[in-house]
C-alpha cells in the first residue's frame, strides 16, 4: 500500500486491498486516461444514489433495521446528540434498559456496539458537512463530537482510506464557474 492510496502500481501492474479496492484501481485508471475531474465525478455517481440522497437512504435503512427493536428513539437521540461526550451508560439510560441488554440489541439490529454505531454515525455527519459546507475541518471534528481534528481524521481514515480534506476535494460537487 502506498502512502497515496489504497492503489499500489508496479510497472504496468496495479492493485489494491479491502472491500472497495477494485473499484479503486479503476478510478485510478480512469484517472490516468480522463483525469482526476472525472474520476471524481464518476466516483460520487458510483458512491452516491443517483435519485436519492444517500443521508435519506441511511436513515430509511436505520428505520427499518431498528423499528421492531424500539431502537428508534435511542437512533433519533444519538443523532442529535452527536456533538456531546455521551457514554454507554448514558445511551442506556435514555433507553431505559441495562448496558448488556442495549449491546445485545445494537448488535442484533445494526450489527455494532452502541458506541461503534455512535462513531459511525459522527463519521456520516462529518462526511456530509465536508460534502455541503465549507466549514473547517476543527469545526467538523468539534460539531460532531471528536476530542480533537486528529481523532476525526484518525478515525475518518480508518472509515474511509482517505483525510477530510481529500474526502471534501473529492467528494463535493464542482462549484459552477462565476
Amino acid at each position: 500500500m502506498d502512502a497515496t492510496g489504497t492503489v499500489v502500481e508496479d510497472g504496468p501492474f496495479r492493485t489494491a486491498a479491502g472491500v472497495f479496492g477494485g473499484m479503486d484501481v479503476c478510478l485510478s485508471l480512469l484517472a490516468g486516461d480522463h483525469g482526476r475531474q472525472v474520476a471524481g465525478e464518476t466516483s460520487r455517481e458510483l458512491i452516491m444514489p443517483l435519485h436519492a440522497d444517500a443521508d435519506s437512504v441511511q436513515e430509511a435503512i436505520d428505520r427499518e433495521v431498528t423499528e421492531s427493536a424500539g431502537l428508534e428513539p435511542t437512533l433519533r437521540w444519538l443523532q442529535t446528540r452527536l456533538h456531546l461526550p455521551l457514554t454507554l451508560p448514558e445511551i442506556a439510560a435514555h433507553a431505559r434498559t441495562s448496558v448488556s441488554s442495549l449491546t445485545r440489541r445494537f448488535r442484533a439490529h445494526t450489527g455494532l456496539s452502541p458506541l461503534q454505531y455512535l462513531l459511525r454515525a459522527r463519521l456520516y455527519e462529518a462526511m456530509r458537512l465536508l460534502r455541503e459546507t465549507d466549514t473547517p475541518v476543527e469545526q467538523v471534528a468539534a460539531a460532531t463530537g471528536f476530542t480533537s481534528p486528529a481523532a476525526l481524521r484518525r478515525h475518518f481514515r480508518a472509515l474511509t482510506g482517505t483525510t477530510p480534506r481529500d474526502y471534501r476535494r473529492t467528494h463535493r460537487p464542482p462549484r459552477p464557474s462565476a
